[in-house]
């Protein structure tokens, strides 16, 4: 087995473990390997992260505005 931290600004993010089904050594090339899908999978699920956050921030400005917006029209018509 083989455990690989991935750390982001001192702070433990994620844990990759390998597994082969015999003890066997890892190369460096495995170790690498193992890092830079570590990597990859850590900075698909931040931007899955950062994406569903701004859509979300989308969402509440829509709703904000749709809010002000009738809020606009209220006072328009009573100055009517």
């Amino acid at each position: 087995s083989l455990t690989l931290p991935l750390h982001k600004d001192g702070q433990l993010v994620a844990v990759l473990a390998a597994h082969h089904d015999r003890p066997r050594p890892w190369s460096v090339s495995d170790i690498r390997l193992l890092g830079d899908v570590l990597e990859d999978t850590w900075l698909t699920l931040e931007n899955a992260r950062l994406y569903r956050a701004a859509q979300e921030e989308i969402v509440e400005r829509r709703r904000a505005e749709a809010e002000r917006e009738r809020s606009l029209n209220e006072v328009q018509a009573l100055n009517e």
